[in-house]
């Protein structure tokens, strides 16, 4: 029977499934202090236990009847021994069996197979996956923070984000299970002790030893500072030390990091209280990420001193002695003086002169640790990847059941999750009524359980997704950047510009909790469920926000939200998501003539949420310019603005030209504003006033009251003048597009796709050039108009793209088309990262770029709206900046490659057989089978290949023929599959014919040969009329 090695002990796949520590029998003790019971009413417990079935109770019964003595000695115990030896159960089933209990040992989808008794971890359950194998920790939650709406709300909301991160040196948190009687945690099954179970009191560390272990607890600890959690109770017993000797941070999901309570009698501030920050003795201060980079320091003070900083005394003394005694001096101890002056920035008493969260102290700690001891990379079991998957499935499955239980909605209650919807549409205010009908959306072209299997390959480039990601945010900032500068860079592979981002922000990661738990699970309600049905019930009562909890202050900056225009209904598993906001469609006042696109979004708004901060500063660069240029342009910061409207005009062979709508939070002072313009002179236009200088026009318009400001070229301002009041225009499609967009939402793009990649080409200058090709091959033909909006509030992120095609495109179709390809992304962006190298900085977050977008394809939804292709798709609040940031990242990264810089051909309408051969593809890859390769083609050349089995068989030709470091650009799709057949066959056997597969089909590419042609009499394409000269195999 086969076994698994984890860490030290072995996993036989039996039934159970139950790992081993030891063989040995019991003692005489456990053999006589349980409950005599007889063998008949032992296995009819171990039965209703669900360990085993009756014919397993059976089979197992008649070979432990062939032991020597079994028949005459046989009690209840020494066939628990027997079946204990056997690994058939564990020793904790059999204690609970023998005492007459039948467990319970089945947890939902988990089977305990042990419980801790002692130490940090005492009461947690082990057990094993059912459906994977693979081993786990069960932590039950007790009834204070079940029943506590406001704990259990926050244990919903962490444990969400936990499930995101997934660094070595922090315990993983998978998943959070309510099976209405039970509660539980599904947490890693970590082996080891705590740092304070494996030091001995007094014991002093070497100092190396001590800068690895300090830092590897800075890493777990900076995953969280990167999502917004302070630990708040870090000291040695929160420390895990593995087995393999690594450092794990232990991090307790139903614990909030409040401001300490001294009045507790229980003893837990007694044991924290030497490790505690100065200030947090302070009433109402709360544990921060700066606070923890003072307990790590106290830690690592104690691990190299044999004592804590200030030991001995009360909690006052204490407390005294952190906020003004000094540190004795660690050089006294013999530790080197650059790791002692270190420690002593740790344990600063000024915040502001001490590290400000685990990432710098990490990186500070860096030079002090071997290299070869910071290249860990933990044993990955057989069993992970497998289980991974089916955690994110399954809460896929869990959230959507939730969604299908959800009845008609209250469009007056607040709402945090989101029901599934049928299009109503009311009339927006100011606008001709047009009519919403209930459309559901096509079938997913994939299911969530399909998602996750990282299976297919495909030369399509990554960057196809990086540019979908980043349309709305980092593009639309390298937009208005690269019009204003002019196109700024061509160098394809730019150098990563380390002052770009914060070291913080290196191991963001994507969430690992599907995009629809987040936003309709089960879970999410903000009150604790008492039964499955509960929590669908509370899922139930959520509803769209009130409209006027979405608008900005400014009426001016935000139209007057409409009334719902989205009648919620029961989730079939095919509508469309709910819109978060319900603003009126965006202002197109103070637009000028020959506008073709706008980027609208809503700083202030976005920067009110936790998420959206981090998302305006994950834009790195891009961003920066934004707030730049946009600061330029209105003279105030970009937290005094509500809303700012940039928008794109033809400019010939030059980068277009930007104007900015501006609308202000508070009136601005017109005289104060303009000092800030550079040059610019008070000015007249048709009796209007305006300032002006040599290139910029800027114009207050008397009806916006001092709180909307247009700017930009001359000529622009001077026709946005003449237009004043009258809603611009940017052409019919996207005028019709305009009308179904939403200003409550924080960033909308809206624009012509033929503008975007014909004249407009030159806004994808310097690194986002890469992402030209890429996206026009997303988008098509065939689209005339595009929208992409995205919305950030404290739980979700939210993005919709909506499409308006030609007459020849139906929408249904067209949003099919669209979800078929970003359901694919996953895989494609993982294909392309194989054999590319990034810099040691931007590497760990691009490789987990196919993550985060398997987990936006779970959440995805697309349908139909007022003839529109629509995609919607809800993700946990973190996913946006973390996302952000991968994208950054991977514009800005080389990657050294072809597989990242390979572009796709644009896509065109279908065209025959012949045509499609004649197209120019691109194919590349290090090492394929024939079978494999033929896919890939058949993937960029849009041709179906069969391969006649027999047929090659028959001329001892395999579909494993190896082809290697294949790389082919820019060349015919007939040279390209010529080329593979020639390396899998060099003697010329290897042919492919056009033929339909069926009568009256479509034609397909069979693989086939020379002499199966010649047999049936078949027709070869004249590039193989004539025998190929031999080419060696390379």
């Amino acid at each position: 029977m086969p076994l698994v090695a984890y860490d030290g002990f072995e996993v036989r796949l039996t039934t159970s499934k139950i790992p081993l520590r030891q063989r040995s029998f019991a003692s005489r003790a456990f053999r006589t202090n349980l409950m005599a019971l007889a063998v008949a009413d032992f296995w009819k417990l171990v039965i209703e236990s669900q360990l085993l079935t009756a014919p397993q109770c059976q089979q197992y019964a008649e070979e432990f009847g062939r032991v020597k003595g079994a028949a005459s000695q046989a009690t209840a115990a020494t066939l628990a021994e027997w079946l204990i030896a056997q690994n058939i159960i564990s020793r904790y089933q059999a204690t609970v069996i023998l005492a007459g209990k039948s467990g319970p040992f089945a947890f939902g989808d988990y089977r305990v197979y042990d419980r801790l008794d002692r130490g940090r971890l005492a009461g947690a359950f082990r057990a094993v996956h059912a459906a994977t194998g693979h081993p786990v920790m069960l932590s039950f939650l007790a009834s204070a923070v079940t029943s506590d709406a406001a704990r259990w709300s926050h244990t919903v909301r962490t444990t969400q984000t936990l499930g995101s991160l997934n660094n070595p040196h922090l315990r993983r948190c998978y998943d959070l299970v309510d099976l209405g009687k039970y509660r539980f945690l599904v947490q890693e099954d970590v082996r080891g002790a705590t740092l304070r179970e494996s030091l001995s009191p007094g014991q002093v560390v070497p100092p190396a030893e001590v800068c690895r272990a300090i830092r590897q607890a800075a890493l777990g600890l900076a995953s969280l500072h990167a999502v917004n959690l302070a630990h708040g109770y870090l000291s040695p017993p929160e420390l895990w030390l593995t087995e393999a000797g690594q450092i794990k941070v232990l991090f307790d999901a139903t614990r909030r990091a409040e401001p300490i309570n001294f009045a507790d009698a229980s003893g837990e501030v007694n044991a924290l209280v030497d490790y505690l920050a100065p200030e947090l003795f302070r009433a109402g201060v709360a544990p921060n990420p700066c606070t923890d980079a003072y307990a790590l320091g106290c830690i690592a003070y104690e691990m190299l001193a044999g004592r804590p900083p200030f030991p001995g005394g009360s909690l006052g003394e204490k407390a005294a002695r952190h906020a003004s005694e000094p540190i004795a001096p660690l050089e006294y101890a013999g530790v080197p003086p650059p790791i002692a002056q270190l420690v002593s920035y740790m344990l600063a008493k000024d915040p502001a002169i001490r590290f400000p969260n685990a990432a710098t102290v990490a990186e500070a700690l860096a030079p002090f640790v071997d290299p070869a001891a910071m290249a860990f990379a933990p044993p990955m079991l057989q069993t992970a990847a497998a289980f991974e998957r089916w955690v994110v499935e399954h809460q896929a499955i869990r959230a959507r059941r939730a969604a299908q239980a959800a009845t008609a909605i209250d469009p007056s209650t607040p709402k945090s999750a989101v029901p599934a919807i049928a299009l109503d549409l009311g009339t927006p205010k100011g606008f001709a009524a047009s009519t919403r009908t209930a459309v559901a959306a096509p079938s997913p072209a994939t299911s969530s359980a399909e998602l996750p299997a990282f299976r297919r390959r495909s030369q399509n480039t990554g960057l196809i997704a990086i540019g979908i990601t980043a349309v709305v945010g980092l593009v639309g900032a390298l937009f208005v950047y690269n019009a204003i500068s002019g196109g700024g860079s061509t160098d394809d592979n730019p150098p990563v510009a380390a002052k770009s981002h914060s070291p913080a922000k290196q191991n963001k990661i994507p969430p690992t909790n599907t995009a629809s738990q987040s936003a309709i699970g089960a879970n999410s309600s903000s009150a604790p469920p008492t039964t499955p049905s509960a929590a669908s019930d509370a899922t139930a009562t959520k509803s769209p926000p009130d409209a006027a909890a979405n608008a900005a202050d400014s009426a001016e900056a935000i139209p007057p939200a409409s009334e719902p225009r989205e009648t919620l209904v029961a989730d079939d598993g095919k509508l469309l998501w709910a819109s978060p906001t319900w603003g009126a469609p965006l202002d197109a006042r103070l637009v000028g003539l020959g506008a073709q696109g706008m980027l609208v979004f809503r700083p202030a708004a976005l920067a009110s949420s936790t998420q959206g901060e981090r998302f305006l500063a994950a834009l790195g660069p891009a961003g920066d310019a934004l707030r730049t240029s946009v600061g330029e342009a209105s003279g105030a910061p970009l937290d005094a603005l509500d809303c700012v409207h940039v928008v794109l005009y033809a400019n010939g062979d030059q980068p277009p030209k930007v104007s900015y709508v501006v609308h202000f939070r508070e009136p601005a002072d017109a005289a104060e504003v303009a000092k800030k313009w550079k040059d610019a002179a008070e000015s007249r236009f048709e009796g209007k006033k305006l300032y002006a200088s040599e290139t910029m026009a800027y114009y207050l318009p008397a009806w916006g009251e001092n709180r909307v400001l247009a700017a930009g070229p001359i000529d622009v301002v001077q026709e946005i003048i003449r237009q004043d009041e009258k809603p611009g225009s940017f052409g019919p499609a996207i005028d019709k597009l305009l009308l179904s967009t939403d200003a409550g939402r924080h960033v909308t793009f809206v624009g012509s796709p033929q503008f975007l990649f014909g004249d407009g080409r030159k806004l994808f200058a310097g690194p986002a050039e890469r992402l030209r090709e890429p996206l026009a091959a997303f988008v098509g033909d065939g689209v005339r108009a595009i929208a992409i909006s995205l919305h950030i509030d404290e739980d979700n992120f939210f993005t919709e793209l909506r499409a308006l095609g030609t007459l020849e495109n139906k929408p249904e179709e067209l949003a099919a088309r669209f979800e078929s390809k970003l359901v694919k992304l996953p895989n494609q962006v993982e294909d392309a990262q194989v054999g590319a190298r990034f810099s040691p900085y931007g590497e760990k977050t691009i490789r987990r770029f196919p993550q985060m977008l398997s987990q936006f394809a779970l959440g995805l939804r697309s349908g139909v709206d007022e003839g529109h292709a629509v995609l919607r798709c809800y993700l946990p609040a973190v996913a946006a900046p973390n996302l952000a940031q991968a994208v950054d990242l991977a514009i800005h990264e080389s990657g050294g490659a072809a597989a990242v810089a390979v572009k796709p051909a644009m896509e065109t309408k279908p065209k025959t057989p012949a045509e499609k051969l004649a197209t120019k593809i691109n194919l590349s890859f290090p090492k394929e089978s024939l079978e494999r390769a033929l896919e890939l083609w058949s993937a960029e050349a849009g041709l179906k290949v069969v391969m006649l089995g027999p047929d090659m068989m028959a001329d001892g030709i395999t579909k494993n023929q190896s082809i290697t470091e294949f790389n082919e650009q820019g060349v015919g799709a007939e040279a390209v599959l010529l080329k593979i057949l020639k390396i899998a066959n060099p003697e010329g056997k290897l042919v492919y014919i056009l033929k339909p597969e069926s009568p009256g089909g479509e034609s397909v590419v069979l693989i086939t040969t020379r002499a199966a042609v010649k047999t049936r009499g078949d027709k070869l394409p004249a590039s193989l009329a004539e025998p190929p000269a031999a080419v060696k195999k390379p």
